[in-house]
């Protein structure tokens, strides 16, 4: 069922194109769209690249769900292939916006999570489930994300190495007082 469907929609990109282009300037549509546009814009991330970079080494630059590595995920733009970078997908969908809940995910996986939970939709009627990654990405959100958060900001649009040398200040001082 769901290859037809799909193989329809390939073979009719222009109606659907058009049908999409109808709904969005719908008010109906108009209004899903300013609904999910706000929602989108709440779930800002609050990862330092340095934390997704360490991420994404974790899981060995591949995509937790699925396991290709991020070279092989391509996808095309304007009939050429493009190299893209993992999203930041949210293990659990309304849970916090920081790097204990985000996993690489390729755009694949990303779209077919969707807002479903771990468990329901990443099982073992998943065609790419494997316990292995499954524990990996249980791992991660249980315990090991917290060897690699960075301390938060103290105030907005402070530098990443400003905050870095104070927290060496207050290690050295730390240190100082401890002898």
């Amino acid at each position: 069922m769901k290859d037809t469907n799909i193989r329809f929609r390939v073979n009719n990109k222009e109606y659907f194109k058009q049908k999409g282009k109808e709904y969005r300037q719908s008010d109906r549509g108009k209004e899903k769209y300013k609904i999910y546009g706000k929602k989108r814009h709440e779930k800002k991330h609050e990862i330092y690249d340095v934390e997704w970079k360490n991420c994404k080494k974790y899981f060995d630059n591949q995509c937790a769900y699925c396991g290709l590595p991020i070279e092989e995920h391509y996808f095309p733009y304007k009939n050429e292939l493009k190299l893209y970078d993992f999203h930041k997908e949210h293990v659990i969908d309304e849970g916090k916006n920081d790097l204990r809940n985000c996993v690489p995910s390729c755009n694949t996986y990303n779209t077919q999570k969707h807002k479903n939970s771990l468990n329901n939709w990443y099982n073992s009627s998943n065609s790419n489930y494997t316990y292995e990654r499954y524990f990996k990405i249980y791992q991660w959100i249980r315990y090991d994300h917290k060897k690699y958060i960075m301390p938060k900001r103290r105030y907005k649009n402070q530098r990443m190495t400003a905050r870095i040398k104070e927290i060496e200040r207050l290690k050295i001082s730390i240190d100082r007082l401890l002898k």
